[in-house]
């Protein structure tokens, strides 16, 4: 899922390795968000937000079965274009839903304020605490475009 909530793919599988689903999300670009549903986030998952240095997001508490459904059949139309064929992969999605959902007002304020063309840098810049604010993320993304 991109930072403006459109989904990209959903696919699942057994024993996948760290290089194998680290090979899978570099097709659709680098990550700045790295979501799951579980309080505890587990190694494996630590360790895909830390090798593309993203914001790890995870629930207070682990988020329930309820919780999860509402979340994915809240999506829009486009992505209910896309199968949710087991619970691994809806829970992947309700993560992803859950993280957006918790940046909603930043990402509203950044859209609202930034140029089309550096708005997922903006964001990019100001999760990862490369910026304390979005006025200085764009004045970075100024300097850089100079």
């Amino acid at each position: 899922m991109n930072l403006n909530g459109e989904l990209l793919s959903i696919r699942s599988g057994k024993e996948l390795d760290r290089r194998t689903i680290i090979s899978e999300i570099i097709r659709y670009g680098t990550p700045v968000i790295v979501a799951c549903d579980r309080a505890r986030p587990g190694n494996l998952v630590k360790k895909i937000a830390s090798a593309f240095d993203a914001k790890l997001v995870h629930p207070p508490k682990n988020l329930p079965v309820k919780k999860k459904r509402k979340l994915v059949s809240d999506l829009s139309p486009d992505a209910n274009s896309f199968k949710v064929g087991n619970t691994h992969e809806r829970d992947a999605l309700a993560s992803a839903v859950f993280a957006l959902k918790l940046f909603r007002k930043l990402f509203y304020k950044i859209d609202c304020r930034s140029p089309p063309e550096v708005k997922d840098t903006v964001k990019e810049l100001v999760l990862k605490h490369k910026s304390p604010n979005i006025k200085e993320a764009l004045r970075v993304c100024r300097r850089s475009d100079s």
